[in-house]
C-alpha cells in the first residue's frame, strides 16, 4: 500500500522507483502503522460538499462519451492524441472555464473545479487527470498542491471513463 500512495509523487524525483522506495521505507521506520493511518484519515476527513461544476463537468463528459470513446480509440491505435485531448480540454473550457495556472513553476492545465481550491489537473499524459486541492501557507503566500482522496484512493484518471467515475464518486460526497 505504502509504494502505490508514495508512487503519486515520483513524478517529483523523476520517477525514481528507489528514491519512492526509501521514501516508503522512513514513512514506515517513523510509524509501521502510517500508512494505515493515513488511509483512516482521508476517510475520517472527506472532501468538502462540491458546487455545481463538478456535476456538470460530469454531465457534459457523460453527453460526450461516443465522441470521446473514439477520439480515444484513435489515440490508443495510432499514438497520436491531438483530436482526443482537443476534445477533452474543449469541454473541460466550455463548463469550468479558462485554465487557471496554479503557480508559476506548474507548467500543466489546471481548472478550478470548485469553491475550495480543489483543481482538476491534467498530467503529463493525455487523459490522464488528478484532482489536487490547492493549500496556501498563511505565513509565506506560498502555495503546495496536496492529493484528494476518494474511497481511500488518490483522485486519479488514466482515462476520460476513469474521470467518469472519479467525478461520480465526488459529486455524492
Amino acid at each position: 500500500m505504502g509504494f502505490e500512495v508514495e508512487w503519486e509523487h515520483a513524478h517529483t524525483v523523476d520517477y525514481d522507483l528507489l528514491t519512492v522506495g526509501k521514501i516508503v521505507l522512513d514513512h514506515l521506520k517513523e510509524d509501521p502503522r502510517y500508512y494505515t493511518k493515513l488511509r483512516k484519515v482521508h476517510r475520517e476527513n472527506p472532501m468538502p460538499r462540491p458546487i455545481s461544476k463538478p456535476k456538470a463537468l460530469l454531465s457534459a463528459l457523460r453527453a460526450n462519451l461516443p465522441k470521446l470513446d473514439e477520439a480515444f480509440e484513435e489515440y490508443a491505435d495510432t499514438g497520436d492524441s491531438y483530436a482526443y485531448d482537443k476534445l477533452l480540454q474543449g469541454i473541460f473550457s466550455r463548463v469550468l472555464g479558462r485554465d487557471w495556472g496554479l503557480s508559476a513553476d506548474f507548467g500543466n492545465s489546471a481548472w478550478l473545479l470548485d469553491q475550495d481550491d480543489i483543481f482538476l489537473v491534467e498530467e503529463d499524459v493525455p487523459g490522464e487527470y488528478v484532482i489536487l486541492k490547492q493549500i496556501v501557507d498563511e505565513d509565506d503566500g506560498s502555495a503546495q498542491l496536496a492529493e484528494v482522496w476518494l474511497e481511500g484512493y488518490p483522485a486519479y484518471a488514466h482515462d476520460h471513463r476513469e474521470l467518469i467515475q472519479l467525478l461520480s464518486i465526488y459529486v455524492q460526497l
